[in-house]
Order: C-alpha cells, then structure tokens, then sequence
C-alpha cells in the first residue's frame, strides 16, 4: 500500500555533497579574488612613481607584495593606495 507522504532518503544522500562542493567553492572564490587583488596591487605598485620616497623604497614595497602576498597587498592599499 503506498501512502500520500511517501518519503524518498535519496535526495539526503546527496546534501553533504552539496554543502562540500559550496565551502569548496567559497574557498577558491576567496583564493581567486586574492589573487586578482594580489596583481591589481602589483601592477599598481610598479606603475606608481614615487617622486619623494627613497630609491630603494619601491623594490622594498615589491618585496613586501611577493613574500607576504594578499596580506601585503592589503597593507600596501591602506598605506600608499589610499593616502594618495
């Protein structure tokens, strides 16, 4: 005898492999818009003239955006980008 509210367990197989693949996706949305701020960052750094800072000053801000990456593009926004 089949009831009104039947219930069918297949589509619970399938949530945790939704909730995976959404944190998955979330993660690489968080590592590509890094990255692409990373090279906005870069790119604007080697572009920008710095007409009264010291000669070595932009080879250290270099050094700081490669070896610390989004974070040190994060510093480089809110202490060159955005005081100009």
């Amino acid at each position: 005898m089949k009831t009104i509210l039947s219930f069918n367990p297949l589509p619970l197989f399938f949530l945790p492999i939704i909730f995976v693949f959404f944190i998955w996706s979330v993660i690489a949305l968080f590592f590509i818009g890094g990255a692409i701020f990373w090279i906005w960052m870069l790119v604007d750094l080697l572009k920008r003239d710095f007409p009264t800072a010291k000669e070595n000053e932009k080879i250290v801000w270099v050094l700081v955006l490669v070896f610390t990456y989004w974070l040190g593009a994060l510093i480089y926004y809110f202490m060159v980008k955005k005081k100009i």
